[in-house]
């Protein structure tokens, strides 16, 4: 095919040659819509404004899942004491809100489905 027929793959085949990459099926791969701590606390006094919230205490409670967020990251700063419920978080993230004084509760992917 890369000599004589040479026209016709260019003209009928132009992805013969070459490498062309491999894709996961759906079920394997799992994409994730994250939040950032720094947004994270924008989003709360957003939501507080619009009595959207729940508050035990001197504590705000947020369910990323309701939100639309499955993973919490930790860029940005965090100044309200935050009780967040998610499916995964990163180590930055959960540091970032333990010295806020909140904490983060990991829900179990079984809840998730």
């Amino acid at each position: 095919m890369h000599k004589h027929k040479w026209s016709w793959v260019l003209k009928y085949f132009p992805d013969w040659f070459g490498k062309h990459g491999f894709t996961y099926p759906t079920k394997i791969r799992e994409e994730y819509r994250t939040v950032n701590v720094g947004e994270l606390c924008e989003i709360v006094k957003h939501l507080e404004k619009q009595n959207m919230i729940q508050k035990e205490g001197d504590m705000y409670v947020i369910d990323l899942s309701t939100l639309g967020y499955n993973k919490l990251l930790g860029r940005g700063e965090v100044d309200l004491k935050l009780k967040v419920l998610t499916y995964k978080a990163s180590e930055e993230a959960t540091e970032k809100i333990r010295k806020a004084g909140g904490e983060v509760i990991l829900i179990k992917d079984s809840e998730k489905s």
